[in-house]
């Protein structure tokens, strides 16, 4: 993955170089884009002004803004991260 990327993998508690902070904001980019595209998608499918997510990736602040900001629809973050599929009965309630 380093020779992919063109760096050095960091190592616990060593200094943060730039190197990693491009690659963390390049993942970051990317995954803002992918959850717009599929919140866009969900919402063409299945028209609601409520979209549910559940789940370690839902608890992402920055995404979570940008999907609200820029989505079709508003969304309700269920809090477990335990990736369980609580997320179908919190998308019930009104």
């Amino acid at each position: 993955m380093a020779r992919l990327l063109g760096g050095p993998p960091r190592r616990p508690e060593s200094e943060i170089q730039q190197f990693h902070s491009n690659v963390a904001r390049s993942v970051q980019v990317v995954l803002e884009e992918v959850l717009l595209e599929k919140n866009t998608l969900l919402y063409s499918r299945f028209p609601s002004d409520h979209l549910c997510m559940a789940g370690g990736v839902a608890l992402n602040v920055v995404s979570n803004s940008r999907c609200l900001r820029e989505g079709p629809s508003n969304a309700y973050l269920f809090s477990l991260r335990l990736g369980m599929p609580a997320n179908i009965g919190g998308g019930l309630q009104p």
